[in-house]
C-alpha cells in the first residue's frame, strides 16, 4: 500500500491530462495531484500542466552556484565538467521551456545559492 498513492498520482495525472478528447476537440481537462517526487512524476505533472486547464502556474527555484554545505555535501560530477547541479538546471529551463511553449505561465526564481539566508529572503 505504501506506492499505491504514487500510482494514483500519476495515474489520475497521465491518464486524465489530456489537452484534446477522444474526438480530437479542444477540452485541456484533468486533476492536479501533489505530492511525489522524480522524473516518472515529474513527467506525469508536466503532462497535466501543459494538457489539463490552465488553471495554476508553476513556480521554479533554482541556483545559480553548485551545491555545497558544510555537511559535506557536493555536486556530484556526472561527466567531465558536468555536474548534477547541471543536470537538474536544465531539467528546470527544459520544463519551463515545455510549459511556455503552450502557453502556460511560470514564475522563475533564481538564488544565488541555497543556504537559511537565500532561502529565508523568499
Amino acid at each position: 500500500l505504501q506506492l499505491l498513492g504514487r500510482y494514483l498520482q500519476q495515474l489520475v495525472m497521465e491518464s486524465l491530462g489530456k489537452a484534446k478528447d477522444l474526438n480530437g476537440d479542444i477540452v485541456h481537462q484533468g486533476l492536479t495531484v501533489y505530492g511525489n517526487k522524480g522524473s516518472t512524476d515529474q513527467h506525469a505533472l508536466v503532462q497535466q500542466l501543459r494538457d489539463g486547464p490552465d488553471d495554476c502556474f508553476a513556480t521554479f527555484v533554482g541556483t545559480w552556484e553548485s551545491l555545497s554545505s558544510d555537511d559535506g555535501a557536493r555536486d556530484v560530477e556526472v561527466e567531465p565538467g558536468v555536474t548534477s547541479g547541471d543536470y537538474l538546471l536544465a531539467s528546470m529551463l527544459g520544463t519551463r521551456r515545455a510549459l511556455s511553449a503552450v502557453g502556460r505561465r511560470s514564475l522563475t526564481i533564481m538564488l544565488r545559492r541555497v543556504d537559511a539566508f537565500h532561502l529565508g529572503v523568499l
